[in-house]
C-alpha cells in the first residue's frame, strides 16, 4: 500500500515522497518523480538522507 504524503516541484519536475509497506512490513518512505504529474518513476537515486530525513539531491 502506498500512500501520497507530499508533492514539490523542482528544475521543472514533479516529486512525490510517499509512505508505503507491503503484508504487514513496516513502512517505508519513497520517492517518484513525474513531468507531467500523471506518469511517475520511482527515483531513489535522485534523494539523500540526513539528520531531518529525505531530501532531493
Amino acid at each position: 500500500m502506498r500512500a501520497p504524503a507530499k508533492r514539490i516541484r523542482r528544475d521543472g519536475k514533479l516529486y512525490m515522497f510517499y509512505a508505503g509497506g507491503y503484508n504487514n512490513e513496516p513502512q517505508q518512505v519513497g520517492v517518484a518523480v513525474s513531468n507531467d504529474g500523471v506518469t511517475w518513476t520511482l527515483a531513489a537515486t535522485e534523494i539523500g538522507w540526513n539528520k531531518n530525513g529525505p531530501y532531493l539531491k
